[in-house]
């Protein structure tokens, strides 16, 4: 660990002296490297990843890798850095310092430091040229709770249950398409991350910061029924719900049955996402029978 930080040290201290002419990343891949991160970005390297926390080995090799191949597809360091976040929800990482919590990665951060224009989607959407972002512990970012990709199988209830989750908000006369042009949400548009999650950008188009906001008995979803949908539309969203809750059922058994699967593929609170999912689901379908 010494020997790592008289690196940075050394780094930092080159960087700072001789300027970081052609530079546009540096990637600080391990444990509490956020002093040495922000000295980076003070001296004006555009984007600086690093990491505010202790961080699992495992961690670090999920973030790189979806970090680094979304980059190749993108061209973006922002949007590489939250498909990298969503990479580690999808193998079961949670945020957060692993000295404390035992499915905790750590927290990544992206510091900028861009007036450049190195990559003007990310400062756009963010609105400044310089600021940082760091992994949010909020389980709606990503996850298991509004995946919207298509299937790949009868057996991938949590993607059926998102099918079933837009195919009420279609019902019900919600906009599913980017005002951008580009199409519905899907994989190979906008509104979707590479790995079939509901973006921050799709969710305002829904009209909500998260995706829970659409359900229970006061959501978006039941105060548009209340709000002039017809009989017919009301009865097909109220199928549609009841399709989700049961797809979200299923799931929860079939993981049950596979411990080896979880295990290795899925979030360790996912059978606690999918119980509180279903209990608010369940509230929207219990006040659309009654919208009937």
């Amino acid at each position: 660990a010494d020997q790592h930080i008289k690196v940075l040290d050394g780094l930092c201290s080159l960087i700072s002296a001789q300027g970081c002419a052609g530079i546009e990343l540096v990637f600080l891949n391990m444990c509490d490297s956020y002093d040495h991160g922000s000295r980076l970005s003070r001296a004006g390297v555009p984007y600086v990843l690093c990491w505010k926390t202790a961080c699992k080995d495992k961690a670090c090799q999920t973030f790189a890798t979806a970090f680094y191949k979304a980059l190749v597809s993108t061209c973006s360091y922002g949007s590489a850095f939250k498909e990298g976040c969503t990479a580690l929800l999808e193998r079961g990482f949670g945020p957060g310092d692993p000295d404390a919590l035992p499915h905790a990665a750590g927290i990544p951060c992206l510091l900028w430091n861009d007036s450049k224009g190195v990559d003007k989607q990310w400062t756009s959407e963010q609105g400044s040229t310089r600021g940082e972002k760091v992994w949010e512990p909020d389980c709606d970012y990503g996850g298991e709770l509004r995946r919207w990709r298509e299937p790949k199988g009868e057996w991938d209830k949590s993607a059926w249950a998102g099918k079933s989750e837009k195919a009420c908000l279609v019902a019900l006369g919600f906009v599913t398409q980017m005002p951008d042009g580009s199409g519905e949400f899907s994989e190979a548009n906008h509104g979707l991350s590479t790995q079939g999650f509901l973006t921050p950008a799709a969710l305002a188009v829904l009209g909500v910061v998260s995706y829970r906001d659409l359900w229970g008995d006061e959501g978006n979803v039941v105060n548009t029924a209340r709000g002039g949908a017809s009989a017919e539309q009301v009865r097909e969203a109220a199928r549609h719900v009841k399709e989700a809750i049961d797809h979200r059922q299923a799931s929860i058994e079939y993981f049950r049955k596979k411990p080896n699967l979880k295990k290795k593929h899925s979030n360790p609170d996912v059978e606690q996402q999918h119980l509180e999912m279903i209990n608010i689901i369940q509230k929207t379908l219990d006040s659309l029978l009654i919208l009937q």
